[in-house]
């Protein structure tokens, strides 16, 4: 069995947008209907992607080559996105007060503290950030 874990969302813009106001919340989602159009076939295609591979990871017989081939159409998927993301980003961006991103940057700070990977640990195993 995996071990229980919590999830936690990307310190992105995306997530920061999220925590403020309704109002504020609100107002920039009207502000970006654009661009988050643009982006939503783009995620869903990148999340099609992930459970392919995830689907192949939990495979009873592990299928190397199908693992391999499944992750690099979700590799591809994501980069695909990338560009749409980014436009959705800088709206975002452009949308917030110059006090509500410098509240970003101490939520992103704050957000990224909480995440670890085992790749980024010392030999005694604490993080290297």
């Amino acid at each position: 069995m995996a071990p229980s874990r919590t999830h936690v969302a990307s310190p992105n813009l995306l997530g920061y947008a999220s925590i403020l106001s309704a109002e504020r919340r609100e107002q920039l989602r009207e502000l970006t209907v654009r661009e988050r159009k643009h982006v939503g076939p783009f995620r869903r295609q990148v999340h099609a992607a992930r459970q392919e591979t995830i689907k192949a990871l939990s495979a009873a017989a592990f299928d190397r080559q199908q693992f391999l081939a499944a992750h690099a159409r979700y590799i591809e998927a994501r980069n695909r996105a990338r560009p749409a993301l980014l436009g959705l980003y800088i709206a975002i961006a452009e949308a917030l007060t110059p006090e509500e991103r410098r509240g970003f940057l101490e939520w992103r700070s704050s957000r990224r503290a909480a995440i670890r990977n085992i790749l980024d640990a010392g030999q005694n195993g604490t993080s290297k950030r």
